[in-house]
């Protein structure tokens, strides 16, 4: 999962003013990410960080009210399929 020292490097902040917001963001995110998948979803997984990554860039970005239908369409799309992965991997090794 990601920490806040990892979700700072991925928006380019070295600074503490915004951590508390950044936490918020990446607890938000993995709520998220569970909601739309499933709750066994592996969180340690890259697929997840990353998807985690995105979402926090994104919102950290886009902290203004956003309109519905304003996301990225390029975001909505790569957000969907990782999404979609994480939603229908099994692992076989069991």
């Amino acid at each position: 999962m990601v920490t806040i020292e990892q979700a700072k490097r991925w928006l380019r902040i070295d600074y503490t003013d915004d951590d508390e917001d950044i936490q918020i963001l990446i607890d938000t995110a993995k709520d998220y990410i569970i909601n739309a998948t499933d709750i066994n979803v592996d969180t340690e997984s890259n697929l997840f960080n990353l998807a985690m990554r995105m979402l926090i860039r994104h919102w950290y970005d886009n902290r203004n009210i956003v309109i519905i239908g304003t996301i990225s369409k390029n975001l909505e799309k790569s957000l969907s399929a990782i999404l979609a992965q994480l939603k229908y991997s099994y692992d076989y090794t069991e």
